[in-house]
């Protein structure tokens, strides 16, 4: 099993209350996903909630992709667009290949400028 999935055996000697306790033991960041007949109790299976992606960061309008991206191409000025637009993602910033391709040409001052839409 993963860590996104949890399971509880509950005895089937154990009370109301046992049974409750022990599938409310995870917390708010379980669901209870299903529960089958086992001998002697029965099995419960919890999945954690998708987890909230990690904190972009928050820059007005454009201006932080726009200086990680003239990083990039300081750093490599050749490197192709998925390549870019890739290396942004783990910077945090997700940008299409449109996007990407008209700053590189705005940032190097050559290039092909792709229309939107």
């Amino acid at each position: 099993m993963t860590d996104a999935t949890l399971v509880i055996d509950i005895s089937e000697n154990a009370s109301p209350e046992e049974a409750s306790a022990a599938l409310n033991a995870p917390g708010d960041s379980y669901f209870l996903a299903q529960v089958l007949p086992i001998p002697g109790g029965h099995r419960a299976y919890l999945r954690r909630y998708k987890q909230t992606p990690t904190e972009m960061p928050v820059e007005k309008g454009d201006k932080g992709a726009e200086a990680a991206l003239a990083e990039l191409l300081r750093e490599s000025p050749s490197l192709g667009i998925n390549k870019l637009q890739a290396a942004l993602r783990e910077r945090g910033f997700k940008k299409g290949s449109t996007w990407v391709s008209n700053a590189k040409t705005k940032i190097q001052g050559t290039g092909v400028k792709r229309a939107e839409g």
